[in-house]
């Protein structure tokens, strides 16, 4: 298998960014053949190396990422991915930040089925990357608040009591009253998917007088 990582790193190191970018296409394949000792302590290493590459690269990583998780030796090491995630939720290309968005989303509907302890840890941390990405003080760069509204329907329904939930839609409201149109946007188109998570009496409350509030200014607008 060394040979197999070795290859993989000249060719996602290669000068044509053609080439770097086809081999960033079988990162899965790479995961699956190296086993998840190596995958944590190779590749995934390795990967946080490139987060400056071209975006097209990064597009082709961040589509692949959703994919890792049968290959990291449980549900419970799915939090390894975050640092590599937080990158690519922040950079300013859309395309990549969206494909990392849906990778999220993937990984959060697969912890989303399993009852172990070792998932209910892992989606706290994916918690704790939503609310970190969706508390930055508002400014020019609101590129990981837009990313933060993404997958929040898939996060809703992971997380595993109420308290969990109630810090998520308390960072929510607060991304709907956002001072970047771009992030109270990007809140509003989320709220259709994830009013079909919430109970009818979240939808009623809480929900409902943000979707309220923000018809409201709409009309001023």
């Amino acid at each position: 298998m060394a040979e197999v990582f070795a290859f993989f790193v000249a060719e996602t190191s290669h000068v044509d960014v053609v080439i770097r970018t086809e081999a960033m296409k079988k990162v899965t394949v790479v995961a699956a053949l190296l086993g998840p000792e190596k995958l944590h302590a190779q590749l995934l290493p390795y990967l946080q190396t490139k987060l400056t590459d071209l975006d097209q690269v990064l597009l082709a990583l961040a589509g692949k990422l959703g994919n890792f998780l049968p290959f990291m030796g449980g549900n419970d090491k799915a939090a390894a991915l975050i640092a590599i995630f937080e990158e690519l939720l922040g950079i300013e290309e859309t395309s990549v930040r969206s494909a990392a968005s849906a990778s999220v989303a993937q990984i959060l509907q697969q912890l989303s089925r399993g009852s172990g302890g070792g998932e209910a840890a892992a989606v706290q941390a994916y918690l704790e990357l939503f609310l970190k990405l969706s508390n930055e003080e508002a400014g020019e760069i609101f590129y990981s608040r837009v990313s933060a509204c993404q997958f929040l329907p898939e996060l809703y329904q992971a997380l595993p009591d109420e308290a969990a939930r109630s810090a998520m839609r308390e960072s929510y409201v607060k991304l709907c009253a956002d001072d970047m149109s771009m992030v109270k946007r990007a809140a509003a188109i989320s709220f259709v998917r994830l009013a079909t998570v919430v109970t009818p009496e979240v939808l009623a409350g809480d929900m409902m007088q943000v979707r309220e509030k923000r018809a409201r200014e709409r009309e001023r607008e």
